[in-house]
């Protein structure tokens, strides 16, 4: 995934970027953005476009954190791959990635960097190809979506993918993942705390930072948690 703003909102960023503050088009761009909430992104180019203009740069430090780990390994499956800013580092390293995301167009795009093959899924629910899938990767990766736009408690069931030895790399919005619970829409609470989750599966944490994912559209930092876990 990427930084956290739906396409309405987005666009209204760039038109931010574009226009003059307080030009008629910027107020109407703003009044569209707060009626009708957070969307979809509206193509990759234009995730990429924000990538950029918000300053990604969680792709290469969840990058250079886990690298470390990852001698011996071959295999790795991006969740929430989007157009494969983060996968395609990994790929340029010697990698096989694969990749989830809910988007065709951002699987196309990610398939378009060099990942091996992408699924077109929802993680919450998986389909019966990625069922199939289990026990097969040395590797997860995910950039800037558990935590975030999807409950960490929905982690358990893509970590099937990994084979029993292995590494998870994780990325996101530190508010977010530092959460103990949060409640979900039918009022049940979930457990939401990244390193709670991961060890609850087996894994012990190998690498946490605190850094910087990305700017706000107004220019401050985001702060982002990167955790690094192995199980044996």
């Amino acid at each position: 995934m990427g930084p956290r703003c739906g396409l309405l909102t987005q666009v209204w960023y760039l038109k931010v970027w574009d226009f003059e503050i307080g030009s008629a088009g910027f107020k109407k761009q703003r009044v569209l953005a707060i009626v009708m909430g957070t969307c979809e992104w509206l193509d990759a180019p234009t995730y990429e476009k924000a990538a950029e203009k918000l300053v990604w740069q969680a792709p290469q430090v969840l990058f250079m954190n886990t690298l470390p780990h990852l001698e011996g390994y071959e295999r790795i499956i991006d969740v929430g791959c989007g157009s494969g800013l983060s996968g395609g580092l990994f790929i340029d390293a010697g990698f096989v990635v694969d990749g989830i995301d809910k988007h065709a167009h951002m699987i196309d795009a990610a398939l378009d960097r060099g990942y091996g093959r992408g699924f077109v899924t929802k993680v919450e629910t998986g389909n019966a190809r990625i069922v199939s899938l289990a026990g097969t990767y040395d590797c997860l990766i995910s950039c800037g979506m558990f935590g975030d736009y999807v409950y960490v408690s929905a982690l358990r069931s893509v970590l099937e993918l990994l084979k029993q030895r292995a590494v998870v790399g994780i990325a996101g919005r530190a508010h977010d993942l530092a959460k103990r619970f949060r409640r979900s829409s039918n009022g049940n609470r979930q457990l939401q705390n990244l390193e709670d989750e991961l060890e609850h599966n087996g894994f012990t944490i190998l690498e946490h930072e605190i850094g910087v994912g990305h700017h706000s559209a107004r220019g401050f930092p985001v702060p982002y948690v990167y955790v690094v876990a192995g199980r044996e």
